[in-house]
């Protein structure tokens, strides 16, 4: 469900929270909106 997918979604954005800012660890924060923000 959408639900699921937002609080796994969460649990990785607040993963990357240990690492410093950078291309890649925007990329990745990015994936995950895109993954859990889509309409369908």
């Amino acid at each position: 469900t959408m639900e699921r997918a937002r609080h796994y979604g969460a649990i990785a954005g607040d993963d990357l929270a240990i690492f410093p800012h950078s291309d890649a660890k925007a990329a990745l924060l990015e994936a995950i909106e895109f993954c859990v923000d889509r309409p369908f």
